[in-house]
């Protein structure tokens, strides 16, 4: 043990890295290196009503916010210049999907929206976006 170096133990790292990846969803896009892609992934466990984390990636900060009501899942993101992001929301094919209290559109930095039976998949430039998804069905 040498007494210059940090005495803090390293087997918790995985518990923030669960935190960041399995809950926020802040993961890199293996189809390119630097966070220069970026999947956001959030998962909304049962009794868990809000999290966020940021990642300081070599791009930038990348961050994720979300929160859930019963009537509405709400998601910010941000996405640092020179990266991309693939954005994977819970949302059925005909569930509202808005992006700052607008309805879901390409432009303004959205690229792609894939809609399948029970996922919204969303290319995003950089920036910030805030998505809330209905919840009523």
């Amino acid at each position: 043990w040498h007494d210059s170096s940090s005495r803090i133990h390293n087997c918790y790292n995985s518990i923030g890295s669960w935190f960041q990846q399995g809950i926020t969803g802040i993961k890199p896009d293996p189809a390119a290196v630097g966070f220069k892609k970026i999947i956001i992934e959030p998962t909304f466990p049962d009794g868990l009503k809000h999290a966020s984390s940021e990642y300081d990636s070599v791009r930038g900060t990348i961050g994720v916010s979300w929160k859930k009501t019963k009537k509405w899942i709400s998601v910010d993101i941000e996405i640092p210049v020179g990266s991309e992001a693939r954005v994977l929301l819970p949302a059925n094919e005909s569930d509202l999907i808005l992006e700052s209290g607008k309805a879901i559109a390409m432009g303004n930095g959205i690229g792609k929206i894939r809609r399948r039976k029970k996922e919204a998949e969303i290319t995003v430039k950089s920036g910030n976006f805030s998505f809330s998804i209905s919840r009523e069905t």
